[in-house]
């Protein structure tokens, strides 16, 4: 379920006084806040949420190799990008290997390959791929995280929504702050043994949900006993 950071703090805090041992350091409600941010942060890191993925349909320039629209603000890294397609295609587009000399691919309105744009490029931080060859045309199909604040433009606040579950974050918030409590080490590893419990289990609940499989015609839809 999800929760503001206030509810999160505030079950974080109480959890941490369970779990704290004597000699433990009190907190302030501030570091318990940047403590659940960090911990939302590793998590959003760790896994594609469906809720924080997005499908983008983008236009390349056909003369640099670069999109045309300010689309990727809140895809944070590199990393975050989860697939690329041609537009309408079911295969996916490789990455540029790091070896493949791009000025052998000057030519061609099909793009073959994306990577990163250079972090120096003036678009770079809306925009983020790059694609050869740079004059390839048309449209492509981009699935990525999308961070929920845009890059370097705001801040967490109080009662800001994280969509994750409220104990995974939980467990997540005290765990980050825990870690740097040099006097009770042991809840921490509590904390963080309860973080990647909670983590399993949701995990074990998407591995449940039916999936298609992808292919066409000549996957075989009816099976039987071979007598």
């Amino acid at each position: 379920m999800a929760a503001t950071i206030r509810m999160i703090v505030d079950e974080a805090e109480k959890y941490m006084g369970e779990v704290a041992g004597p000699g433990v350091q009190a907190f302030s409600e501030d570091q318990i806040f940047d403590a659940v941010v960090r911990g939302f942060d590793r998590l959003f890191k760790r896994r594609a949420w469906e809720g924080y993925a997005k499908w983008f349909q983008l236009t390349l320039d056909g003369t640099t190799g670069v999109i045309t629209t300010d689309s990727l603000e809140r895809v944070r890294d590199f990393e975050d990008f989860i697939a690329v397609f041609r537009d309408g295609e079911r295969t996916e587009m490789p990455r540029m290997p790091t070896r493949l000399n791009p000025y052998t691919l000057t030519t061609g309105t099909r793009p073959l390959y994306w990577t990163s744009l250079q972090v120096s490029h003036a678009d770079y931080a809306k925009r983020k791929l790059q694609f050869y060859p740079i004059t390839a045309t048309g449209m492509v199909n981009v699935y990525a995280k999308e961070y929920p604040l845009e890059a370097f433009m705001e801040s967490w606040d109080w009662e800001d929504i994280m969509y994750l579950d409220q104990q995974l974050l939980m467990y997540a918030g005290a765990y980050e702050a825990l870690a740097g409590d040099d006097l009770n080490a042991q809840a921490a590893s509590i904390a963080q043994a309860a973080m990647e419990d909670r983590f399993k289990t949701i995990m074990g609940a998407l591995a449940d949900q039916p999936i298609p499989i992808r292919g066409g015609a000549d996957i075989p839809r009816d099976w039987f006993v071979r007598p």
